[in-house]
């Protein structure tokens, strides 16, 4: 072989490694800290979520993992400075059903789940709770809908903002009974419990976490939850379905996402790792304390879901007509 021909085919070979880094990054994951991006403020529970596995997770990888709080824009920011990351797997996004509402509210400039991710892990799954004062004259669905239709447009209930999980299963439940309750939605989730705890409004619709330590106390009384059967953190609460609005059904979640791209390698790595951690007996004892229910959803079939849950809430948000009241100027979702 001349010089000339071992001179091409060096240069070819370098191209080729140029091109193709992937492998050996992922051979090399982890090579540095990692960051997890939490939506939402120090304090949430979104962020007590991401802290209560970043701390086990740098042990199974040997790299600390570094939790960021990047609140604003209903989740978007956050969403978005993941998507733009490099996709090694040392960027990561606490990520929640809001990714999925948001690509059907008109005007959010929502980052699409189903095409800026790599789904890593789905790790909780928890029921939208309705609850109330304990001073309501309310105690079953049937009394919310009775006093709604003797003071339409009156009874007034909280949410974390329109577009909120807690808001869809309001509009779920206000378009099935055909009733006329006051929205009231508000920016924090600290500013929902305050004014839910003073009966200044009288329900809430929130994942059942938040209202638990209220519930606890005595200070709120739950009515009905989400979904197709109760939940474990509130045995003695019946479901909406139970209860003859079946179409109410939407459950609020927590999991890992990474940036479209990164190496197959490094996902099974990064899902290994974090389904082992939700094995451990007391990071279950602590999501069981928040009012989580452990979901350990694989990477393949959170993919799929994402895409149907996306594609769910379209139609939806229209017809339910939350998307006109964004479009009027109405607050955007929090969590």
């Amino acid at each position: 072989m001349s010089v000339s021909r071992h001179l091409v085919c060096a240069l070819a070979s370098l191209a080729v490694s140029a091109f193709a880094p992937s492998a050996a990054a992922a051979d090399d994951f982890p090579s540095h800290p990692l960051h997890l991006i939490v939506p939402f403020a120090a304090g949430t529970q979104v962020d007590a979520v991401a802290r209560t596995v970043a701390a086990p997770l740098a042990v199974e990888l040997g790299q600390p993992v570094i939790v960021e709080n990047r609140p604003g824009a209903s989740g978007t920011i956050a969403a978005d400075l993941v998507a733009r990351a490099v996709p090694d797997g040392h960027t990561l996004l606490l990520a929640g059903v809001t990714q999925t509402i948001q690509p059907g509210l008109p005007g959010a400039n929502a980052v699409d789940p189903t095409t800026a991710f790599a789904p890593i892990i789905k790790l909780t799954t928890q029921p939208v709770l309705l609850a109330a004062h304990h001073d309501f004259p309310a105690t079953r669905l049937a009394d919310v809908v009775a006093l709604s239709r003797r003071e339409p447009g009156e009874v007034a209930y909280s949410t974390a903002g329109v577009g909120s999980s807690g808001h869809l299963a309001a509009a779920m439940f206000t378009a099935a009974a055909q009733i006329d309750l006051l929205h009231v939605p508000y920016a924090t989730t600290n500013a929902i419990w305050r004014d839910a705890v003073a009966g200044l409004v009288p329900l809430t619709f929130s994942p059942v976490s938040g209202a638990l330590p209220y519930l606890g106390a005595g200070k709120l009384k739950p009515i009905a939850v989400t979904g197709s059967r109760r939940s474990r953190a509130l045995p003695g609460t019946p479901t909406f379905a139970e209860s003859g609005y079946p179409a109410v059904d939407i459950h609020s979640w927590y999991g890992i996402l990474a940036p479209a791209g990164t190496p197959p390698e490094t996902v099974a790595r990064l899902h290994l790792a974090l389904a082992g951690i939700l094995r451990q007996p007391d990071v279950r004892t602590r999501f069981s304390d928040f009012g989580l229910e452990i979901a350990g959803t694989p990477p393949e079939q959170m993919a799929a879901e994402i895409i149907a849950e996306v594609a769910r809430w379209r139609p939806i948000i229209k017809a339910l007509g939350l998307d006109a009241g964004l479009e009027a100027g109405r607050p955007t979702p929090t969590r």
